[in-house]
């Protein structure tokens, strides 16, 4: 196939061929074809041994990467490519300039991250059976820098889950390490979970950082959950511990500022829990009613600071064979 056919029917051959353009630059000596005298090679039998040369060598990049997909840059392409493609390649940071949810419902999604990768002002909602697998690490943040003054506009009036909701019968994987920072829902309705609402599968293969998750809604009977909401269905995995601070769950009938299980929590690893407040309690963690919570054997945990009685158990706590640690009005009841 001529060089100049190479395409482009698709667009997730766009970015593998930029890369194989810089490929072609960097070993450029190897790349001689070009420099052969007319009395050993006919032009075009040149054209066409080089076109060869880099369709063979533009697979052969792509083989040896693994990388598949379409090259997202800005909000606009999440937008045009999220309900079209099995495989997205997000290598840049995206803000959106308006809170925005992003559906996939009923169909699998990969998402490629670099390490770091950082979202602002946009959530996730997995349902219908489907499955997101983030390929590395991935963090999401506000926007805009949260303070007391302005947290009514900073936090946004969703069903649940400032970053993640996920139905049942639903799944999240994040394949590196996780972070949300100032994340939060505030609604006059009882929405759970300030950062993550979860009745499917949450699976985080490397380590996860929560920062100033909160979930100001409802009124009497409010909402569950500053960080995290489980429902009965859920079942969620950190394989490399958990670091909460910073989260609150405000209002009257709020139970559990850092998680509200009502299913299946397994946290491996060093954990950090500090700084929370609920306004009835669990600081850190309700375990509700029939519900799993638990510390994988030679776990290290450390609660700091988390009021309210920080961890109100009505269902099974696993803490054997782990360290605990509890600094500065914690309770563990």
């Amino acid at each position: 196939m001529p060089l100049n056919r190479i395409k482009i029917m698709d667009k997730n051959f766009e970015s593998y061929y930029g890369l194989f353009i810089n490929f072609i630059c960097v070993y450029k000596p190897f790349f001689r074809v070009y420099d052969l005298p007319n009395r050993f090679i006919h032009q075009n039998q040149k054209s066409f041994i080089m076109s060869y040369m880099i369709n063979f060598g533009f697979f052969l990049v792509i083989s040896i990467t693994g990388i598949t997909g379409i090259d997202l840059k800005t909000c606009n392409d999440m937008h045009d490519y999220i309900n079209t493609s099995k495989e997205l390649n997000l290598i840049h940071d995206i803000t959106c300039d308006q809170f925005t949810t992003f559906t996939v419902s009923g169909y699998d999604l990969t998402i490629h991250t670099s390490k770091s990768t950082t979202l602002r002002n946009i959530r996730f909602e997995v349902i219908d059976g489907a499955s997101l697998t983030f390929g590395d690490s991935i963090v999401f943040r506000n926007a805009i820098e949260v303070t007391n003054e302005n947290n009514a506009q900073a936090f946004h009036d969703v069903r649940g889950g400032g970053a993640f909701y996920v139905g049942e019968n639903s799944n999240v994987k994040i394949r590196g390490d996780f972070e949300t920072y100032q994340i939060g829902i505030g609604s006059e309705y009882n929405t759970d979970g300030g950062c993550i609402w979860n009745n499917g599968n949450f699976h985080v293969f490397g380590s996860s950082t929560m920062r100033q998750c909160d979930n100001t809604s409802g009124e009497s009977n409010g909402g569950k959950g500053g960080a995290i909401f489980n429902g009965v269905n859920g079942t969620m995995k950190f394989d490399k511990g958990m670091s909460m601070s910073e989260t609150s769950s405000t209002d009257d009938g709020s139970l559990g500022a850092g998680f509200h299980n009502l299913g299946r929590v397994i946290i491996k690893g060093t954990s950090k829990f500090s700084e929370m407040h609920s306004s009835v309690g669990g600081g850190a963690i309700y375990n509700g009613e029939g519900a799993v919570f638990k510390f994988r054997s030679d776990s290290v945990v450390l609660f700091n600071r988390c009021a309210d009685e920080g961890v109100i158990n009505d269902g099974v706590l696993g803490l054997y064979g782990i360290t605990i640690f509890l600094e500065d009005r914690t309770e563990v009841n």
